[in-house]
């Protein structure tokens, strides 16, 4: 294996390994789940839009809301997702496929600020997830339960809304940070979507637990 690898870097230098040759490689590839979070190692996860990797005429595909959910989990992790779709023999996308990868595409047109150009954190939030951008934090809350508080990360809220329509109170916490909480008719089905507008970037913040009240 360090043979071949060591070979395939001397033909090309600057080539990208990941670790399916029995070596860590330069990445990580998780396949068919959502990796933990990790800021230190470049990962992506391996998941297939159906069960067979290969075409399928009669292949059940995952639905909009658990693709959607899947790429939140993966880029408020610190990963990428490669989502894999079988062509069909003619070399075309069956339209079933093409319409999901649709949906999901829509959903980048509305949404997309929260995940192109945002790195994960500064929060990890268990079935949630945060990315960041200069002063912008968005938080993807896919299961309320109990309020969601955000420990204290040295930086004033300026302004907060939810990009998915509706409002949510985020305020204060006893000790410094916020508590999260939103009324249930503003809760959208597959991912509320918080923007959070503070004073100074996060760049140089360590990531920290979030936590349920109660």
């Amino acid at each position: 294996q360090k043979i071949m690898a060591d070979t395939i870097r001397d033909f090309q230098p600057d080539i990208i390994l990941n670790d399916r040759g029995g070596l860590p490689g330069d990445f990580s590839t998780p396949e068919n789940y959502a990796g933990p979070f990790n800021l230190d190692r470049m990962w992506e996860t391996c998941f297939t839009l159906s069960c067979p990797w290969i075409w399928h005429p009669n292949a059940t595909i995952l639905p909009v809301k658990d693709c959607i959910q899947l790429l939140v989990r993966c880029t408020g992790r610190g990963g990428n997702l490669l989502l894999n779709v079988g062509p069909a023999p003619t070399g075309e996308i069956d339209a079933p496929y093409a319409a999901r990868l649709r949906e999901i595409g829509g959903w980048l047109d509305q949404y997309g600020e929260s995940i192109f150009g945002t790195v994960a954190g500064p929060y990890i939030m268990g079935p949630n997830s945060c990315t960041r951008t200069g002063k912008t934090l968005y938080l993807h809350i896919l299961d309320w339960g109990s309020p969601i508080v955000l420990p204290p990360i040295g930086r004033k809220l300026v302004a907060s809304s939810v990009l998915t329509g509706g409002t949510a109170e985020v305020k204060e916490a006893a000790g410094g940070g916020w508590t999260v909480t939103a009324p249930a008719a503003c809760r959208n089905d597959i991912d509320t979507i918080i923007k959070l507008e503070l004073d100074a970037p996060t760049d140089a913040i360590q990531p920290v637990q979030a936590f349920r009240s109660g």
